[in-house]
């Protein structure tokens, strides 16, 4: 990608010939190693789309709760649907414009022409009345919305809960109602007066308590409405702030995304945005192939041919004494050779056998480990046996005690494991081998 820095200060424009479009498009495909704009670039739009859905939401919200006091529910939908497209697509799109075009086409672009002047006048003006609307709507709307929202939620009527005490008033007064009565004198008298007059203190003292119990009753509701209407109260004051902030936050991302593509269209004058580069596969050092020089006479090198020999690979190989002998112009003697090409016994055997089983032995734990991946460890397992296995094939023989000491920690720590992780491994060929070089010829398989 080509880095080359546009000499130009940010308020002068730049001459493309691609549209605004593409050229927007262009600046937000770009991926700079040399800056940091990209990423923030990047960070900028998710989080500026996430606040527009979020204020979008509370404007929908807000609107249909209101509108559908005069509406039907179905129009007070489509009404709020629309108000918030039309604000929040507005927001995206014309005040985002407002803000992108001084970064882009420059300062002096807007004085240019009645036409530019107008543009840039127009969607300034439409982006401060839009946002106007969507600051009022995410703070006092969203604050109101909130607080009905909640009181409908949290409203209850008084009921006074006297059951019990009616049940005694309606129980005494029944004594008195049926209490015998005699007739003297055209008037009617209780037989017992003195029980009567008993029954009507205590329905006095019952009506009393009663009284009394409704009006601390009453008291206990005031109170619980009062922290509920606090609480609601605070979710509004939380709604208000909440929907306030993102609308700031809205702004100051508007502004640091343009100043990003500001950065990003200057880091790449052609507006064309270059291809990634695709990583090289990289051979393993020390077995590279190298081409050979070809024996023929350059074209723009007048000298014999025999002035460029053949160029042999640079790598590490294996060579037969003939080999050596015949391509190499430095003697090999018999020991080198023999070195190169021999069998690793005895003690050197047991010595790379236990190297690997020391390493084997470092695995088991790491099953335990609450931060190690089974997987990844089984996966390791499976590379020290695959290891180990090719080192057998380099054994001409070991001892026997190494042998058994190697296959009994297999069987015994690491075989368990990869069966009951799912990562069984097929010991066959290294068991084989194992009896094919043991000195004492047991089975292992």
């Amino acid at each position: 990608m080509l880095n080359t820095s546009n000499p130009q200060p940010w308020w002068s424009s730049t001459d493309k010939s691609l549209g605004m479009k593409n050229r927007v498009e262009a600046i937000h495909a770009m991926r700079d190693p040399g800056t940091f704009a990209d990423e923030v670039l990047k960070g900028g739009k998710f989080l500026f789309w996430l606040s527009l859905l979020f204020t979008g939401t509370l404007c929908f919200f807000s609107y249909q709760f209101f509108l559908e006091r005069f509406l039907s529910p179905e129009f007070s939908i489509l009404a709020a649907v629309a108000v918030t497209v039309l604000i929040e697509y507005g927001k995206q799109r014309i005040g985002m414009a407002a803000v992108r075009l001084p970064f882009l086409q420059g300062v002096r672009w807007i004085g240019q022409s009645p036409e530019n002047t107008f543009m840039f006048l127009g969607a300034t003006v439409f982006a401060v009345v839009i946002f106007s609307i969507s600051v009022y709507n995410s703070t006092n709307g969203a604050a109101r919305y909130a607080q009905q929202t909640a009181e409908q939620k949290t409203e209850k009527q008084f009921v006074a809960n006297t059951a019990a005490i009616d049940s005694q008033i309606v129980a005494t007064q029944a004594t008195i109602t049926n209490a015998p009565t005699v007739k003297w004198k055209g008037k009617i008298y209780y037989q017992d007066a003195k029980s009567v007059r008993a029954a009507q203190e205590t329905v006095k003292q019952l009506q009393a308590e009663r009284a009394e119990a409704k009006k601390t009753q009453r008291e206990d509701f005031v109170r619980s409405r009062d922290k509920s209407d606090a609480a609601n109260t605070h979710s509004a004051g939380i709604a208000l702030r909440i929907g306030g902030w993102l609308e700031l936050v809205q702004v100051i991302l508007m502004l640091l995304m343009a100043s990003c593509e500001r950065v990003l269209d200057r880091r790449n004058p052609t507006g064309k945005v270059s291809p990634t580069p695709q990583p090289q596969q990289q051979q393993p050092v020390g077995f590279r192939q190298q081409p050979a020089v070809s024996n023929q006479t350059p074209q723009n090198i007048a000298e014999p041919a025999e002035n460029y020999p053949e160029r042999q690979p640079i790598g590490f190989h294996r060579y037969s004494a003939q080999t050596a002998q015949s391509k190499s112009p430095v003697p090999q003697t018999a020991q080198s050779v023999q070195v190169n090409e021999r069998l690793l016994c005895g003690e050197e055997a047991d010595k790379a056998i236990r190297a690997h089983l020391s390493l084997l032995k470092k695995e088991p734990s790491n099953y335990t480990n609450r931060y190690a991946n089974p997987e990844t460890v089984s996966k390791r397992i499976h590379g020290k046996l695959d290891s180990l296995t090719n080192t057998m094939k380099w054994v001409e023989w070991c001892s026997e005690s190494v042998a058994l000491e190697v296959v009994n920690y297999i069987n015994n720590s690491i075989w368990p494991h990869l069966v009951q992780h799912g990562y069984a491994y097929d010991l066959k060929e290294l068991y084989s081998l194992f009896n094919q070089k043991g000195t004492g010829g047991s089975n292992y398989a």
